[in-house]
């Protein structure tokens, strides 16, 4: 596989590790609104969701947050950080020291959230 699409890959997990479960959160604790409302809140929540990976802004992503999230307290901001710079490094064209990066953080994350469950 070619570097950049692994780099891709690997970024695009971490990404759908730290916004789709936020979102999927987000989306049950609205089992009242309508669904109308409920696809217009859920694709406000998923913008400002990106908009945090975007502006580096982890506070900001923080806020998105669940309570009852499986994520929640497994993302430090050291963790957030290091997301941020393998997505830059896969944008600058850096896809080993990107791949190296994400996976490392990937296998953290994995190990602290299956700690959690246990």
């Amino acid at each position: 596989m070619k570097k950049y699409k692994q780099a891709a890959l690997s970024i695009a997990f971490l990404t759908f590790m730290l916004s789709g479960e936020l979102t999927s959160g987000y989306i049950g604790s609205n089992k009242d609104a309508d669904q109308d409302t409920e696809k217009k809140d859920t694709g406000r929540q998923e913008e400002m969701i990106l908009n945090s990976f975007e502006n580096d802004d982890y506070d900001a992503w923080k806020k998105f947050i669940p309570k009852k999230s499986k994520i929640q307290g497994v993302i430090t901001k050291d963790d957030f950080e290091k997301f941020i710079s393998a997505r830059y490094l896969a944008r600058s064209g850096e896809y080993d020291q990107a791949i190296e990066l994400s996976k490392s953080l990937e296998n953290k994350v994995k190990q602290k959230l299956v700690k959690k469950l246990i």
